[in-house]
């Protein structure tokens, strides 16, 4: 029985999302309709009194509403200044006006401005959360990925709040873009002690059930709907009916619903309160006592019962401990994003563990309807929760018309549902540029893929076929990022950011065991490069001499590329050399996760020592590598012949490793002198 609950008015944000001097944007996400609008105010300090001063800035306001759901609606604010730009280097403070009716409330009536308020948004004594765009030739840009509920560590999102605590009236200092790389939430992985919630908050969100019977006819079966509404039921219905291939679904995200929950839990404190106030929050033994776990054992084998009752204890209670963690950074994380312009992209986890890894993967959930159904979920959502604020533009009155058309009833069958469909699996325009400066390309490495053709070969070849893993960007898809690249209004020989979710570089000791020894043996286990993520740039010759031939006729003074996604921070220089040109250097920073600490304990020493061996009982500290004109890449000296060939260099990070394995957010800072890179640790 889902519990109807009180909904807190702001669901989600304030956030602060594009900003450039034309036009800066604001995201809120409410569970009531409302009319917004946005006040802008210059701060400086007075320096008689010392105290700010507050000067309004003359703006007009606009809000676009999108009606995700009957309890959710999301607001996109853009402000634009009448004088037609915004200042530069100067502190920008707001306030949001909500109005309904008789009802009038601006951001003060929820203790989001009162700096003695446990959920204020406001830095020191500032009356109003800020931004600000800074000078050309200043920039600080932090960065990370992989943010989970109940991933190991502390929230390192938190250490941006903090700089920005240290900072907020220092702007040569101050962080002024925030870049989140993929993995915002964990869609697959998905927290026992908290599927219940998501699953009834959804359900009160959306305000109708989804017709998930309607895709699949095994779902009007009673075990299968049990299973699916129990705590940990669902792996195996995600694996036949959605063909999905995830190793941890067992409580996967499916419902428009859950992902909407998923993403407000992720960013709003109050939700977790509402959830224990509601009762949803229990412990496993109540779970159990109300038949709420899924057990995949026989009761009438009660030792083997007994056993897989006490595993499943323990992890639940593990995560459990892994969210309270979450939860004691949460208030600093939601004031970080009010103060600081975000950008983000996807990766897999967003949507599910493995998405279009390969060919295979991709036509199989392809073909049924329900696996379809969850993806196009998961990109609206992405969309309303992410998406749209990167670069509104790119989403045309058609998108909006067709993906609320379909929102509004939830009916399939329809033309709407189609049309849904449609729309947003085959949306191509991700990819975007943001008004950083210099300009960052932020990549779609998940939608844009190409794969290697299947073919039959002799045994010799068809290992050489096997190791190549998808091309991440299609060669048709660098010649949009080209237009969307110089119509920003980036020039040749100045610098560039590029943001991918999944680095260009690994670490090379790894990536060289993984393509010389494990890929090889795909020929004979496919499964492998599911179970091992083998769909790095490096096992794709073809895609990444596109990727080297692009940087080479966009010319950029400084190519810097930030990642995440691999759980190992590291710093990668690399020289570039074609035949007959001259050469161009290449920066790869790569964060581990924000809140996913993968190699803890006996893990990180192993791989820590196996990395200082290898490295130690390597003569050379450089590695050379080249490629063939058959895309082959080859670990050594270049040939006569090669299409490209590079020198890769691994920089010794503080911790004296080539790698952190400790969560951690990336700072890239830009000035008239060039740039400085360090990552932020607790």
């Amino acid at each position: 029985m889902v519990v109807m609950m009180d909904l807190p008015l702001i669901l989600s944000g304030p956030m602060v999302r594009r900003v450039e001097e034309t036009s800066a944007y604001l995201w809120i996400a409410l569970s009531e309709k409302y009319r917004l609008n946005a006040k802008v105010y210059s701060i400086e300090i007075n320096p008689e009194t010392g105290e700010y001063d507050y000067q309004p800035i003359s703006i007009q306001s606009d809000a676009q509403i999108f009606r995700l759901g009957k309890k959710v609606y999301v607001y996109l604010i853009k402000i634009q200044p009448n004088s037609k730009i915004l200042p530069s280097q100067t502190l920008l403070g707001y306030n949001i006006e909500l109005k309904k009716g008789k009802l009038s409330y601006d951001l003060s009536d929820f203790g989001l401005l009162s700096p003695t308020h446990p959920a204020s948004i406001c830095y020191g004594n500032l009356q109003y959360p800020t931004f600000f765009i800074p000078a050309r030739d200043e920039t600080n840009i932090l960065y990370g990925s992989c943010r989970k509920l109940h991933g190991i560590g502390k929230d390192a999102l938190s250490l941006g709040d903090e700089k920005l605590q240290e900072y907020y009236f220092q702007l040569e200092k101050r962080p002024n873009a925030l870049f989140l790389t993929g993995d915002q939430i964990y869609a697959d992985d998905v927290p026992a002690p908290v599927a219940p919630f998501l699953s009834a908050l959804g359900k009160q969100l959306i305000g109708k059930e989804e017709p998930l019977k309607e895709l699949c006819k095994d779902f009007n079966s009673k075990a299968l709907q049990t299973a699916f509404s129990q705590v940990n039921g669902r792996k195996e219905l995600i694996k036949k009916y959605c063909q999905f291939t995830s190793r941890k679904a067992d409580n996967q995200l499916m419902t428009l619903g859950e992902y909407a929950a998923m993403y407000i839990m992720n960013w709003n404190p109050e939700i977790w309160e509402l959830a224990n106030k509601a009762g949803y929050l229990k412990d496993f033994d109540d779970y159990l006592v109300d038949d709420e776990i899924y057990i995949d054992s026989d009761k009438e084998q009660p030792k083997e019962y007994g056993r897989k009752i006490n595993i499943i204890r323990k992890e639940f209670n593990q995560q459990q401990k892994d969210m309270e963690r979450f939860l004691q950074y949460l208030p600093k994380v939601r004031r970080l994003v009010a103060n600081i312009p975000i950008y983000m992209i996807f990766d897999d986890h967003d949507v599910t563990d493995d998405w279009n890894i390969t060919k295979e993967w991709q036509e199989k959930v392809a073909s049924s309807p329900l696996g379809n159904h969850v993806i196009a979920n998961a990109l609206t959502a992405y969309w309303a929760f992410q998406g749209w604020g990167n670069n509104p533009d790119a989403f045309s009155l058609s998108f909006f018309t067709k993906i609320g058309n379909y929102t509004k009833r939830l009916k399939v069958h329809t033309l709407a549902y189609t049309e849904w469909l449609q729309t947003i699996l085959t949306f191509r325009s991700w990819s975007y540029v943001a008004p950083t400066n210099p300009r960052s390309l932020i990549l779609d490495t998940r939608t844009q893929r190409a794969y290697p053709a299947e073919r039959t070969y002799v045994i010799g070849n068809v290992l050489k076929q096997r190791t190549n893993g998808p091309n991440l960007i299609r060669k048709k898809e660098w010649n949009h990022l080209s237009e969307l690249l110089f119509s920003s209004g980036w020039q040749t020989q100045t610098p560039l950011v590029i943001i991918s979710a999944t680095p260009l570089y690994g670490v090379h000791l790894i990536e060289s065991f993984l393509k010389n020894f494990i890929l090889p043996l795909t020929n004979i286990l496919p499964s492998l490069q599911k179970s091992l993520d083998l769909e790095w740039w490096k096992f794709n010759g073809r895609g990444f001499s596109f990727f080297h031939q692009q940087i080479a006729e966009w010319n950029p003074s400084n190519c810097i590329i930030l990642s995440g996604d691999a759980h190992m921070a590291s710093s990668i220089a690399v020289e570039v050399y074609f035949q007959q040109q001259k050469k161009r250097s290449l920066h790869q920073f790569t964060s581990s996760s924000i809140k996913n600490q993968s190699f803890d304990g006996l893990s990180g020493m192993a791989l820590k020592s196996i990395l200082h061996f290898r490295k130690s009982s390597t003569k050379q500290q450089k590695m050379s590598r080249y490629c063939g004109n058959d895309y082959v890449i080859h670990e050594k000296e270049a040939s006569a012949s090669f299409l490209w060939k590079e020198i890769i260099s691994h920089q010794v990070l503080a911790n004296g490793s080539m790698i952190d394995t400790k969560n951690n957010l990336g700072w890239l800072a830009f000035n008239k002198d060039g740039f400085r890179h360090s990552f932020l640790k607790k």
